[in-house]
């Protein structure tokens, strides 16, 4: 007879996804910078808008979802919630879901089933996605796990299961005595819907160590519906692009493209061999701001050694040829971070002879070309991801239990510039929700902390097992004061420099102060800067004049960069601000 076991025999097999543990979906903060016109020539702007159930085999009880108050690890509220900008972390403890507030410093209980085991937070920080897992047969002999998608409004309203655990069976292909999970979930940027991928194993094996994802579904939270994009079968990793138009395709030997209904699929957009040891490597990557391009570790061979070697590819979404960025040598794919200004990416590698590393550390290598500004993940994992870059473009290094600032153009994880922030346990992921906030877990015990540069540092939950995601109080957008009129192409002799202005109103409801700014986006960047901090405070209907000031290329053509505003989480908003020139 098939009974359902408690949820506190799984809790081994409850962490082995531990690579989505750490995942993170935030929205974050806006804006600019003023600057005062120089005499010299101005030429007109253009703008362009930005793109913006049957029950399962194994019943779980209906979930209590009435907010309850728990426990209390703050008692003050923090400068950055008192401006707005408040975080508001899902988590998962002893099998519940959690929100803690950063206004108030304590947490709700919005879920209490004892089952969850994943959460994933929309980026308008409405909806929560989570994990329920299941468990059918005797834990004595032969049993299985299998787990169920479901919703909830953030305060714990309006609860609704999007697939039930016999229809991810169904879509899995799965035989009577696999389990089965959902390894890889993400929302796409600007919607409730939330892409997610499949696998099965057998638990009494290897358990999820050794599963391979297959597939891409989309359920829509709002509609409750889900679809198939890709079928069971085919293995790969996927990365929605920031506006949501499009999904990157990673498999074990190709990267291709398609849209995100399941439409116009590009095929074979770059094709590597396929590599692996135990089983097949996957590469990773990311997209850039503007959605026009992904940047993947592809090429993958066997190094001497147990590592790899690989080039860093820009391959554009519009057909375009792939353009190499970096070669890498004898590393590990899953270690290479990318700074936001897609300039640098960092890495980890051994050293000493072949089939005898005697050393490892963490280096940094500029990229040939410029990738573009980068939609860089806000989560890395400590032990491969040591070396990364925070929102605000500063790199940092985790060494032992101390997170440490390295120097600007730092060549390796060693070359540390700052005092280190004592993290107070064995970090195991670490995730910034701006370029002074942050959330990292320690491991033995697994804790879940918010720290702030400054040495601020809470813990709000002892033995959490997965957080999910942040989300701001306030809104940012931002548009043009004024009607520019139409995108106008400018005409310039050669090497000559233009100005250009505009008069952008903070249409959203967030205090844009200095750490918000303009930054180049994507195109031509005609000798433009890349970031234009604002000098002083714009509050929510205010206005603040931009300049941007671009130099005409030598060389004949038409030309056009884009620029936009960036908050303090680093995400780009509002309208996108462009140049066009034209050289006879």
């Amino acid at each position: 007879m098939e009974t359902e076991k408690p949820m506190s025999a799984l809790r081994p097999t409850s962490l082995q996804c531990s690579s989505q543990s750490w995942r993170l979906l935030l929205l974050a903060g806006l804006f600019l910078s003023a600057c005062t016109p120089r005499d010299e020539v101005t030429i007109a702007p253009s703008a362009t808008s930005a793109p913006a159930a049957t029950p399962s085999d194994a019943p779980t009880a209906a979930p209590t979802h009435a907010a309850k108050a728990t426990h209390d690890p703050a008692t003050v509220i923090l400068e950055s919630a008192a401006i707005g900008r408040a975080a508001v972390v899902t988590y998962v403890q002893d099998g519940n879901l959690l929100v803690w507030d950063e206004a108030t410093g304590s947490s709700q209980t919005i879920v209490d089933t004892g089952d969850v085991i994943q959460v994933e937070l929309s980026d308008d920080g409405q909806l929560v996605a989570f994990l329920r897992r299941s468990v059918i047969g005797d834990l004595d002999s032969q049993w299985l796990e299998q787990s169920a998608l479901w919703a909830v409004d953030r305060n714990g309203e309006n609860l609704r299961e999007l697939v039930p655990a016999d229809e991810l069976r169904t879509l899995l292909h799965a035989a009577e005595t696999d389990s089965t999970n959902i390894p890889q979930l993400a929302w796409v940027p600007g919607t409730h819907r939330l892409l997610f991928s499949g696998w099965t194993y057998f638990v009494q094996a290897e358990g999820e160590s050794h599963a391979v994802p297959e597939g891409l579904y989309l359920a829509d939270a709002d509609e409750l519906t889900h679809t198939t994009l890709v079928p069971a079968g085919t293995s790969l990793r996927f990365v929605p692009s920031p506006n949501g138009a499009y999904i990157a395709l990673m498999s074990a030997s190709s990267l291709s493209f398609v849209n995100a209904d399941g439409s116009s699929q590009l095929a074979d957009a770059l094709t590597y061999h396929e590599v692996g040891m135990l089983g097949s490597l996957f590469p990773s990557g990311v997209w850039t701001q503007d959605s026009r391009a992904f940047v993947v570790t592809g090429s993958l061979e066997q190094s001497p050694d147990t590592n790899f070697n690989f080039t860093i590819w820009r391959v554009p979404v519009d057909g375009s040829p792939p353009q190499s960025l970096a070669a890498i040598t004898k590393s590990i794919v899953d270690s290479v971070t990318f700074s936001p200004d897609g300039l640098y990416a960092a890495y980890f590698r051994h050293a000493g002879p072949p089939g005898n590393p005697t050393d490892f550390g963490w280096y940094v290598t500029r990229l040939a070309a410029e990738a573009g500004l980068l939609a860089i993940p806000r989560s890395s994992d400590v032990f491969w991801k040591n070396l990364h870059w925070s929102p605000a473009g500063v790199a940092y290094a985790v060494a032992g239990r101390t997170l440490s600032q390295l120097c600007p153009d730092a060549a390796q994880d060693t070359e540390v510039c700052a005092p280190g922030f004592e993290l107070g346990g064995d970090p195991a992921g670490i995730t910034w929700l701006d370029g002074n906030r942050f959330l990292y877990m320690t491991r033995e015990p697994y804790d879940l902390y918010f720290g702030r540069l400054d040495g601020t540092r809470i813990r709000i939950a002892e033995g959490a097992e997965n957080f999910a995601a942040m989300a701001r109080t306030c809104r940012d957008d931002a548009e043009l004061a004024v009607d520019s009129g139409s995108p106008t192409r400018l005409h310039s002799a050669p090497d000559i420099v233009l100005l250009t202005t505009w008069r952008v109103r903070n249409s959203g409801t967030c205090v844009w102060d200095p750490s918000y700014r303009l930054s180049y986006l994507g195109g031509d960047r005609l000798s433009g800067p890349r970031n234009v901090s604002l000098r002083e405070a714009v509050p929510p209907g205010g206005e603040v004049e931009l300049l941007v000031r671009v130099i005409a290329p030598a060389a004949p053509g038409a030309y056009l960069g884009q620029w936009q505003m960036v908050g303090p989480g680093g995400v780009p908003f509002g309208v996108r601000l462009s140049v066009e020139v034209g050289v006879p």
